[in-house]
């Protein structure tokens, strides 16, 4: 079993405490109610520490695949299930000063925005892919596999829906390039443009990407690290109109 489906094992269990907390404290008529609520608040931070640990095993799986020389400082020989009051009000003060941090950053929303539209407006207008004169148009397109059509005409709908792609009458000259799709992991079907031979017209300039180990290594001590995750990101980078 992969720690991560233990961690969410584990997390539906809160659900069945509070249930049973809920159960306990309508029996009014029994004297150890208030005794049975703190067992099940020691079960809840039992929980929450196998969670806690369970996640910082990930985290340790993770960063010492990026990078091999990353140690783990955590202490194997500590069984101290039941978080001290001076923890918990640490832990406490750390989740509200995060979650006010977020609703501060909300105000500057709009600067920002408007900052990055200008910016993106400049983009939009100075860089463009740049095709030598001899690129040979042609008015003619390529044909799919019949298994695939279906599910060509599906993802190009998606696609037309949200604005990535716009149609052109058949006439239209232009560089063709083929289109298939492959099944994602998640179910349902990916588009793939193949720009194999497009690429042969073109002069890319040099351009690096950070590595994850580059990026590690700018990791300093208590930063607050989040991971963000853009469905269909790559449409949100505006295509200049001359190279469409």
């Amino acid at each position: 079993m992969s720690l991560k489906r233990l961690q969410y094992l584990l997390s539906g269990d809160f659900r069945l405490l509070d249930v049973l907390g809920l159960e306990i404290s309508q029996d009014v008529n029994n004297d150890n109610v208030r005794r049975y609520l703190h067992m099940l608040k020691d079960c809840q931070t039992l929980f929450l520490n196998a969670l806690a640990q369970t996640n910082d095993m990930r985290n340790n799986v993770a960063f010492q695949t990026i990078n091999p020389s990353f140690s783990f400082n955590a202490s194997a020989n500590n069984h101290n299930f039941i978080m001290s009051p001076a923890k918990f009000q640490a832990a406490l003060v750390q989740q509200t000063d995060t979650s006010q941090a977020i609703k501060n950053a909300s105000s500057f929303h709009h600067s920002f925005n408007r900052r990055l539209a200008a910016k993106n407006d400049l983009l939009r207008v100075q860089n463009h892919v740049r095709f030598p004169s001899s690129t040979s148009l042609t008015t003619s397109t390529y044909n799919s596999v019949q298994q695939q059509n279906q599910l060509l005409d599906h993802e190009v709908s998606l696609l037309l829906k949200k604005g990535a792609m716009e149609e052109v009458p058949p006439t239209t000259p232009g560089f063709y390039s083929s289109m298939f799709v492959i099944p994602k992991k998640n179910g349902g079907s990916r588009p793939v443009f193949n720009l194999k031979k497009l690429n042969n017209y073109i002069q890319a300039p040099h351009f690096k990407m950070e590595t994850l180990q580059e990026v590690t290594k700018q990791i300093k001590h208590s930063n607050d690290l989040t991971s963000t995750y853009l469905s269909d990101d790559f449409l949100h980078i505006p295509v200049h109109p001359k190279t469409r």
